[in-house]
C-alpha cells in the first residue's frame, strides 16, 4: 500500500502541476475510479487492469471534457 501511495501521490503531483483545473472531481472521473473499484472489489484481474489501462489512456489524451486544453497535445503528455 506504501508503494502504491508513493505511486499516486506522484502522478497526482505531476498531473495537477500540469493540468491544475482540468479533469479531476468530474464525472467521467468519477465513473472510471468506480469502474475500478468495482472490478477490484470483485476479484476480476482482467477487467480490472482494463479499466485502469482506459482510464489512464483517457486521461494521456486529455479526453476530460469535449473542449480540448488551450496549448496541450497529447504528445506533451
Amino acid at each position: 500500500m506504501r508503494a502504491y501511495k508513493s505511486a499516486f501521490d506522484t502522478f497526482r503531483m505531476y498531473a495537477v502541476a500540469e493540468f491544475p483545473n482540468y479533469g479531476f472531481g468530474q464525472a467521467v472521473t468519477a465513473q472510471e475510479h468506480q469502474d475500478i473499484y468495482e472490478r477490484a472489489i470483485a476479484r476480476d484481474v482482467k477487467g480490472c487492469l482494463a479499466a485502469i489501462e482506459r482510464h489512464v489512456t483517457l486521461y494521456k489524451n486529455g479526453n476530460r471534457t469535449k473542449v480540448p486544453l488551450p496549448g496541450k497535445s497529447s504528445d506533451t503528455l
